[in-house]
């Protein structure tokens, strides 16, 4: 199972797989969250209105989460010709979490993220930038973070270069939850689009030799998405990184874990370490082991969870 980035942090040893039932369930919580909302009394002022079918997002409310149960948005009517009204709704500033009124109605702050969905389906590559944009800008929006790398992903090759020099752009910031996301991206380009397999590998391990000046968490987010290339060629620059100290073996697992996923070693030699969290998991709510989020707002928990994860990080770096 694969650890999106901003879980990964909390989760001991991901690439051994020791972790990783464990993992899923935090990354579930995770993965549903929103923003908590701000700013009451504000009702919801289209900045726009959509047409036809594209308005039809704004009622559809909440979404499942799981890849699987994505809209079949074509099916809904959307074309190519409809890409740049679903870029649009995917940046409107009024159908952001923050905009919305306390006791509004939830459901038209969803579009963006069908709109998104939309998009990926249609493979816009106009919508490349736009994607980008939202990660740069909103490193919070958990929905975000976890899906758009998905979207780029079926995008397809044309989105490489704009990702690459995303994620060079994202090394240099003092948190690496957008960088591990384009990370993801680069590998769930490479794992639909076999074509592409080597120039993410290369992308992902150029920005890997800058490990030396580049958060531990990124580094191992880079590392782990290596490991899901099955990028052997990639294995004495990973080595070099772990021996500088350079990744957090919180996230990644150690040097000998990365060996043993990548088939250079059988199994482990030594003992396997026992990784200290930055931050105590919180109680997860029964609703965890659904396959699709209970009908309300999950916020409050992995919120939570999030900020914990970032001011663990920020301690780390001090």
């Amino acid at each position: 199972m694969r650890i999106a980035p901003c879980i990964a942090a909390g989760c001991a040893g991901a690439a051994g797989g020791g972790i990783r039932a464990l993992a899923g369930a935090v990354y579930f919580a995770h993965f549903v969250a929103v923003r908590i909302l701000a700013n009451p009394g504000r009702a919801l002022q289209m900045e726009t209105s959509y047409p036809a079918p594209v308005n039809q997002l704004l009622s559809l409310g909440m979404p499942t989460t799981w890849r699987e149960g994505w809209l079949d948005y074509r099916g809904m009517g959307l074309s190519d010709e409809h890409v740049p009204s679903l870029i649009q709704m995917m940046e409107d500033p009024s159908l952001e979490w923050d905009a919305m009124d306390e006791d509004a109605d939830e459901t038209p702050y969803w579009a963006p993220v069908h709109a998104w969905r939309a998009l990926g389906q249609l493979r816009a590559e106009a919508a490349v930038e736009p994607l980008l944009g939202v990660l740069h800008r909103d490193e919070d929006n958990d929905w975000a973070m976890s899906e758009i790398p998905d979207v780029l992903g079926m995008i397809g090759p044309a989105a490489l270069g704009p990702v690459r020099d995303a994620l060079a752009r994202a090394a240099r910031h003092p948190d690496p939850w957008e960088g591990g996301s384009l990370g993801t991206a680069l590998e769930k380009i490479a794992q639909g689009h076999p074509e592409a397999r080597d120039e993410a590998v290369s992308v992902l391990t150029h920005q890997l030799k800058g490990y030396g000046a580049q958060d531990p968490e990124l580094n191992a987010f880079l590392v782990t998405s290596l490991v899901e290339l099955h990028a052997v060629e990639a294995a004495p620059f990973i080595e070099a990184a772990f021996v500088a100290g350079a990744v957090d073996e919180s996230v990644s697992g150690d040097w000998e874990d990365i060996q043993v996923e990548l088939g250079l070693l059988a199994e482990r030699t030594t003992p396997k370490p026992r990784y200290r969290l930055g931050f105590d998991l919180p109680d997860l709510p029964r609703s965890v082991v659904r396959r699709d989020p209970p009908p309300v707002h999950p916020a409050a928990r992995a919120s939570q969870l999030r900020k914990k994860q970032k001011q663990a990080s920020r301690r780390r770096r001090k």
